[in-house]
């Protein structure tokens, strides 16, 4: 087995690679599509492999941010943990998502495991223009850089209610300006009550592969009002029309979003594979 880089003249066969797991994929498939990858040490966004004799690739690692988050995925455990190894001394890892099996294995390879912080449980769920029930609301837009006074602190709400933790006051910063980056990117979407910006969702990957959404938070205050429902129905039939496929990722303990999702008509994906989220120290 060979660990390299890949650049851009391998991104085909990477993508086609991490196309075999579209439902788990996505999300670093739109991370590929929107930045690329480049042979330069600072690049933003790095993508390495691990091939058998024959050059065909039996597990990527695509890293954000010099290992901010990366995004391994592996035909089988052995090359999860072999990938991590011959990483161990290039990325610094404060992130993972992947399948259980992979991340164990991968973070094994890069002796990781103690520092794991925290896990979060993802479930990810498909909609198809056949399933969906008859839930609309015009009313949706696009996010512009005008609403970003009122979407900061409501994007910032939902990660404080997920995590307990709130970013305006640990990395405000580098918050707003992801936020920021979404809006400018057309990436947000939102719905506006009685003058007031009451819901939003993300559209964090976007390729030919398909779109996938997260983020969807509605205000407390506005909630029980199927404005969720409604909007999330809306944007799935929106998208539907051009995209081949839509997935929709939550915390896996998150049951108001898994009501959601079945409400308007999404199904769980098939061969998850128990995906996760790790923060590490």
């Amino acid at each position: 087995m060979t660990c390299l880089r890949i650049t851009n003249e391998r991104l085909g066969e990477l993508k086609t690679f991490l196309a075999s797991e579209l439902s788990l994929n996505l999300f670093t498939l739109g991370v590929l599509e929107d930045h690329g990858l480049s042979a330069d040490d600072g690049a933003p966004v790095q993508a390495f492999a691990l091939q058998n004799a024959d050059g065909e690739m039996e597990a990527v690692a695509v890293s954000g941010g010099a290992g901010g988050l990366i995004l391994p995925y592996a035909k089988s455990a052995m090359a999860a943990e072999s990938l991590g190894k011959a990483l161990a001394d290039t990325l610094d890892a404060r992130s993972l998502m992947g399948t259980r099996s992979t991340l164990d294995a991968f973070l094994r390879g890069m002796k990781a495991t103690d520092r794991v912080l925290m896990i979060r449980p993802l479930c990810y769920f498909t909609a198809s223009a056949n399933d969906l029930g008859p839930f609309v609301c015009p009313e949706l837009r696009l996010a512009t850089v005008d609403d970003l006074p009122e979407l900061i602190p409501l994007a910032a709400a939902a990660i404080e209610e997920t995590l307990g933790e709130n970013p305006l006051t640990c990395a405000r910063e580098a918050f707003e300006r992801r936020i920021a980056a979404r809006t400018l990117l057309g990436r947000t979407f939102v719905l506006t009550k009685d003058g007031e910006i009451v819901f939003k969702l993300d559209t964090t990957a976007r390729n030919r592969f398909g779109l996938e959404i997260e983020g969807i938070y509605t205000r407390p205050d506005y909630r029980r009002r199927g404005l969720a429902t409604l909007a999330l129905g809306q944007i799935t039939r929106h998208m539907l029309g051009t995209m081949p496929r839509l997935v929709v990722r939550a915390d896996e303990g998150d049951e108001i979003a898994a009501c959601l999702c079945r409400r308007v008509g999404y199904l769980p994906a098939r061969r998850q594979g128990h995906p996760r989220l790790l923060i590490l120290r």
